[in-house]
């Protein structure tokens, strides 16, 4: 038995550190897998991350082939050797840079297997090497082959099921394509839809006149994806993996621009997913190219918020990318000199039992994006692109027409960055987080216009009336639900309400959020420069043991920060800065991320 938690997995008993890093098997000489192992036990990873690509082992419908590169019991073998976990992508759909993001040929082929756009065709993806039509994930069709795939892959790893291959990854590429009516319209997928709105029909275009629909056939998206990944859990557990953790991440890869850094850490999660390491060459740098420390900010920057274990997309070197940590001859790599010695203070430390106190979520609502989403004017192009393209303060909604979907976006931006210039720590959470969690917080800002989801409204009346924590929404009071209806039941009194002239003061607007966080204490505050902050991480005895110091200036900077102790020894470096008078004078390259430890 194994499970994945926030703070890492838990083996036999045993929490293991989610410290993780992905190797392809199959495009390394099995010659060379154990000097590569053993270098990556040695850099302090505990894990490696590997896909299982269904078109490598079965390019030609029959008995999936494990064979010379392709021989999986002897990678996994290899990886217990050099003392390492194991973690499986089993697919379907790994992407790795493969044809077809690693599902075979004559399973896409098959015409009950395809998507289908509102037109009827079906559903590519163009994507390099080659474009691919993708399957549908409410296919019946396709449940069965893969059915059959992952039954293949359990018997040769069940040997060594819960204890060296402990989680499994359930991918799928469904989520490039993410255009409110691009897809999915295959029959089966149709059937979904009608358990999901009876007796209504699935729109295909952008309709002002049934626009609650349109925005209920968006929110489908999301209920279309998590039902598929627990069937495929499901099949998983019938087939032989019962008991094993699995995890699902709908996020892409975690690449940042230095630029793109505050972005980045407003989204962490607990554990990252394909945290970048290196990158494809048809694609142009994040940075300028003489930035060898970009992806190590980035990590620290993940970090900071909080996100206790990671997986490293690239930690072996491998063909169609570059920027690896670890060649293929099994030799460490001089531009990732920097991960030895952060792991080694993150071993230290004991990371994943650190915590940071945290005394405000802040609710990203969907009601309202919804309603952008659905009359997006480039639509069916995926909304991934228009986020991409960095279009404003409202993402994908900015291409939208409807105009409450784009303020609402521009309020919780405005909140966050407000927050983060009050140095007050704060998160970002779904609309979706029970009541129980939020309860956790001393304060829950909801970013709100004329229309709120129920279930927040709900969740929002219970705290509030319940007196479990100070609830605050605005700049206006919800009088409509997310499918355009009156809401059910008003606003709990003790809600508080945000000043509608805040969005441009947002020193103004720092002021009136920094009193929901209570009284906090002055150490460990950055004194001077603007646009520094920090992030202190505390042992079960309170005790201060790491803190993080963000520059998020154009320019380097010395920043100024009250702290305690006699020094901070930068984690990686090893640089030590006194304390003198109660503050420590710390330099911060431009946009740049730095982790001390407090002596």
């Amino acid at each position: 038995m194994t499970e994945l938690e926030a703070e890492g997995l838990v083996v036999a008993g045993l929490r293991v550190p989610y410290y993780a890093g992905a190797m392809h098997y199959w495009r390394v000489p099995p010659a060379q897998w154990a000097a590569c192992l053993r270098t990556m036990h040695g850099l302090g990873f505990t894990i490696v991350e590997t896909p299982v690509p269904w078109r490598i082992h079965e390019p030609e419908a029959g008995a999936p082939a494990w064979d010379h590169e392709r021989d999986l019991p002897a990678f996994i073998e290899a990886a217990r050797a050099a003392g390492l976990l194991v973690v499986l992508r089993v697919g379907p759909s790994v992407n790795a840079e493969l044809p077809g993001y690693g599902v075979p040929d004559w399973v896409l082929e098959e015409p009950a297997v395809q998507a289908r756009t509102s037109r009827g065709t079906p559903a590519w993806l163009p994507v390099p090497p080659r474009a691919f039509p993708l399957p549908s994930l409410a296919s019946r069709a396709y449940h069965e082959h893969v059915r059959r795939w992952y039954a293949a892959v359990a018997k040769v790893v069940a040997p060594y099921l819960g204890e060296t291959v402990v989680a499994l990854g359930v991918d799928h590429a469904a989520v490039l394509r993410r255009g409110a009516y691009d897809l999915d319209y295959h029959p089966d997928a149709l059937v979904w839809w009608d358990e999901h709105a009876p007796g209504v029909a699935a729109p295909r275009a952008w309709d002002p006149a049934n626009a609650a629909v349109c925005a209920k056939w968006v929110g489908f998206q999301d209920h279309y994806l998590a039902r598929a990944m627990r069937l495929f859990g499901e099949i998983l557990d019938e087939v032989g993996f019962a008991g094993i953790a699995k995890y699902h991440d709908t996020e892409l890869a975690q690449h940042a621009s230095r630029r793109g850094f505050p972005e980045l850490r407003r989204r962490a999660k607990p554990i990252g997913f394909e945290v970048g390491l290196g990158l494809q060459p048809w694609y142009p740098p994040l940075d300028r190219t003489d930035d060898p420390l970009r992806e190590r900010d980035q990590l620290l920057s993940l970090l900071s918020q909080g996100m206790r274990g990671f997986d490293l997309a690239m930690a072996v070197e491998r063909e169609q990318h570059y920027g690896a940590a670890i060649s293929l001859d099994g030799k460490p790599l001089a531009h990732t000199a920097w991960l030895q010695p952060l792991f080694a203070s993150l071993h230290d430390l004991g990371w994943p039992a650190l915590r940071r106190t945290v005394p405000i979520a802040v609710i990203a609502t969907e009601a309202d994006e919804r309603y952008g989403l659905a009359s997006c004017v480039i639509d069916p192009m995926t909304p991934v692109l228009a986020e991409l393209l960095g279009l404003g303060a409202g993402g994908a909604t900015e291409l939208g027409r409807d105009p409450a979907a784009i303020a609402s976006r521009k309020w919780r931006l405005a909140v966050c960055r407000a927050l983060e210039l009050a140095q007050v720590p704060y998160v970002l959470v779904p609309e979706t987080t029970p009541v129980a969690d939020l309860a956790a917080y001393r304060a829950v800002i909801v970013p709100t216009l004329d229309r709120l989801d129920r279930h927040v409204l709900a969740s929002l009346n219970t705290l509030a009336e319940g007196k479990q924590t100070i609830c605050v929404i605005g700049p206006a009071t919800p009088v409509r639900d997310e499918l355009e209806r009156p809401l059910p039941a008003p606003l709990a009194k003790r809600i508080g309400k945000l000043n509608p002239g805040s969005l441009e003061d947002l020193r103004g607007l720092a002021e009136d959020l920094v009193a929901l966080a209570g009284e906090q204490p002055e150490t460990w505050h950055v004194e001077r420069p603007d646009d520094v902050r920090t992030a202190v991480f505390v042992d079960a005895t309170d005790q201060a043991r790491c803190v993080f110091v963000i520059n998020d200036n154009e320019r380097a900077v010395t920043a100024v920060v009250f702290a305690e102790g006699s020094s901070l020894r930068d984690a990686i470096t090893g640089e030590i800065f006194a304390i003198t008078s109660g503050r420590a004078q710390l330099a911060i390259h431009a946009r740049g991320v730095r982790m001390f430890r407090i002596a």
